[in-house]
């Protein structure tokens, strides 16, 4: 009995070679495809996995709000900083440099936290201070946990005015 069995010759995949695209390419980016061209498919998934990661991470990341406020000579300055309660916190990171009043102080009916700011009575210029937003992740434990920023800019011109709320 006569098999005439034929054999294919399975030749690999060919693969892509970066080389013609390389003169074409800013230099910073011809490693990269290098590593793809010759990646196997474990490293290319390591690295799939690795930049979903670090791109989740950036999602969960605090964030900051930012207020500009204009005052003038002699005008105060109080914001809500939508922190209540006695697990949450309103950290002042950076201090104004030219206040002659920055505090905080808790409101006494809903706890919620508010920010004065008086600049000093003869400046004229900017000023700015920022906040970190954190809560006790357990009640019993004195470690935070950062919710987000705010910062605040102050110009303080050379006019004269009154009290300026938020």
């Amino acid at each position: 009995m006569n098999l005439n069995i034929k054999s294919r010759s399975h030749s690999p995949r060919p693969r892509f070679s970066p080389s013609p695209l390389l003169h074409y390419l800013p230099l910073s980016l011809a490693p990269i495809l290098h590593f793809f061209a010759k990646a196997s498919k474990c490293k290319l998934l390591f690295t799939l996995l690795s930049l979903v990661f670090l791109v989740s991470c950036n999602l969960f990341a605090p964030n900051t709000t930012s207020y500009d406020v204009t005052l003038e000579l002699g005008q105060s300055y109080d914001i809500n900083l939508g922190q209540s309660g006695d697990e949450e916190a309103a950290i002042m990171t950076i201090q104004p440099l030219h206040a002659s009043v920055s505090e905080t102080y808790r409101d006494t009916i809903n706890w919620d936290v508010y920010y004065h700011y008086v600049p000093d009575s003869s400046y004229v210029g900017t000023d700015y201070v920022k906040f970190e937003l954190a809560y006790l992740e357990q009640l019993y434990d004195s470690s935070f946990k950062t919710e987000g920023y705010i910062e605040i800019n102050f110009t303080i011109d050379g006019t004269t005015g009154e009290r300026l709320e938020k």
